[in-house]
């Protein structure tokens, strides 16, 4: 992809062209009985119960886990 065609260029992944429409009004405007509702909670809550679990193990590796955590806990 060249991004020297296009008006709007903030990176070489993401373009724009000054007459793109959002792609999400249609997503928003439709009916979806609290169905997209519940998705944005779901990944918005699974996000920061990943965020929450991992935070005391993120930059460890597993020996260390293992001492800090015998009981796989």
């Amino acid at each position: 992809m060249d991004v020297n065609n296009y008006p709007m260029s903030y990176n070489t992944h993401d373009s724009i062209e000054s007459d793109d429409k959002n792609l999400l009004d249609p997503i928003l405007k439709q009916i979806h009985k609290g169905g997209l509702i519940d998705s944005l909670l779901g990944c918005t809550y699974g996000q920061a119960l990943d965020d929450a679990y991992g935070l005391s193990t993120e930059f460890e590796d597993r020996i260390t886990v293992a001492i800090m955590y015998p009981d796989n806990t």
